[in-house]
């Protein structure tokens, strides 16, 4: 469990002039109206409603909208002219698809402006002053390989009763006095990110896929293979962790100032078992992850998502489980992998993007022989089976009926229809 400064440092969304005036305040008051401009910083990763996986970044799309001081106000995307620089995404920009927004919101009688965004993910008590949302417990994936991951697109699966697929990705800023800034506002994100990627090679399809094949992918010297090892294309998965990553959670705005926003979760972990359960799909017909080359430092990000922070330094266990296919002579094969167990006493802190690593190319993985549980012949002779390796076990068939029945055994989840 590597930790990684997300390139989201710079993710934060930039409030800047709506128009151009000489004092440059970010900001121009028509009568009891103020209006902000909406922007990104650079080219990072960002914020929600639509994420841009090619610009990674936000992208604002039509009917978008923030809470500046408790009201619900419109974001109204820009298009926008060429920049004329490299990092110039002004081509993606239209009225309804941009990176630029204008916002209008009621001029305050204090002085004051605080944003919340985006309206979708929370519910605002008025009474309390306070904004509370609820982290799904089935989340999309995030996809850096296609341009519009768009979050309103996101449907249910019904088949295996789940319902909450869109991520929650919390943003705040405070201006304390307008007449007293200058600048910028910088939107801030209050979560914290992880991130699954596999790496495997040709050492991991020799074990798994030439006893059913009969195909070389790997050999010691190099020589006598007969096969490139195969993509996988990862489906869904499951993280199992005692760091709470589903449930109601509240922003909590005190510590903007210093260390910034966070979302707290209010939830506690469940008392039985002292894991949570987090599913994740993937857009589309899946992620395909492809075998890195011997010897080089290849890894497959699956996609990423987010989570309210937990920057305490106490134990974190975590467990991984995915669920792939790959194709051999027009027959589909279905594969289940769950990870050991891994504890980490780091933070997980707000900003960040965590790596969860599934490595089958490690120094450990090569030098460990796997254990065929029902013994190596039988697993030629069924064309497949479990396998139990040092960093987790795998199951591999193209009996969708065994398939499920191993991922109900071992991955403590909503059961799979085996039909």
């Amino acid at each position: 469990m590597k930790k990684s400064l997300m390139v989201l440092a710079a993710s934060a969304l930039i409030l800047f002039a709506a128009c151009k005036k000489e004092e440059n305040n970010g900001y121009t008051i028509n009568g009891d109206k103020i209006t902000f401009g909406v922007g990104i910083n650079d080219a990072q990763n960002a914020d929600k409603q639509s994420y841009n996986g090619l610009a990674q970044r936000i992208y604002f799309t039509t009917g978008d909208s923030i809470f500046v001081n408790g009201r619900d106000c419109l974001v109204r995307p820009q298009a926008i002219p060429s920049l004329g620089t490299n990092e110039d995404w002004s081509a993606y920009a239209t009225a309804e698809f941009s990176p630029y927004a204008l916002i209008t919101s009621d001029v305050s009688t204090n002085g004051s402006y605080e944003f919340v965004y985006p309206v979708k993910v929370f519910r605002h008590n008025t009474e309390s002053d306070t904004y509370t949302t609820t982290f799904p417990s089935t989340v999309r994936l995030l996809n850096h390989a296609v341009e519009n991951n768009d979050f309103n697109t996101i449907l249910p699966d019904p088949q295996h009763g789940l319902f909450s697929y869109v991520p929650v990705w919390p943003m705040y800023y405070k201006i304390q006095n307008i007449n007293n800034f200058e600048g910028n506002v910088v939107l801030q994100n209050a979560c914290s990110f992880l991130a699954p990627r596999v790496r495997y090679a040709g050492l991991f399809a020799q074990r798994v896929f030439a006893p059913i094949t009969g195909e070389t992918y790997w050999s010691e010297d190099g020589t006598g293979i007969t096969a490139t090892a195969p993509a996988l294309n990862v489906l869904d998965g499951f993280i199992i962790s005692s760091m709470k990553m589903t449930g109601a959670a509240h922003l909590d705005r005190t510590g903007a100032e210093d260390g910034g926003p966070l979302m707290v979760m209010d939830d506690p972990i469940d008392a039985t078992t002292g894991r949570d359960l987090l599913h994740f799909d993937v857009d589309g017909e899946g992620m395909t992850i492809y075998p890195v080359v011997e010897g080089q430092d290849g890894m497959n990000i699956v996609g990423m998502f987010p989570v309210a922070p937990a920057e305490n330094r106490r134990a974190k266990s975590f467990q991984i489980a995915f669920t792939m296919g790959v194709d051999f002579n027009n027959v589909h094969y279905y594969i289940g992998f769950i990870s050991n167990e891994g504890t980490t006493n780091r933070g997980y802190y707000r900003n960040e993007r965590n790596f969860l690593h599934v490595d089958f190319t490690s120094t450990a993985f090569q030098e460990t022989d796997p254990v065929y549980t029902d013994g190596i012949e039988n697993f030629r002779t069924n064309h497949g089976g479990e396998i139990v390796f040092n960093n987790g076990k795998l199951f591999i068939s193209s009996n969708y009926s065994a398939f499920c029945t191993w991922r109900n055994a071992n991955i403590p989840t909503t059961p799979w229809d085996e039909d």
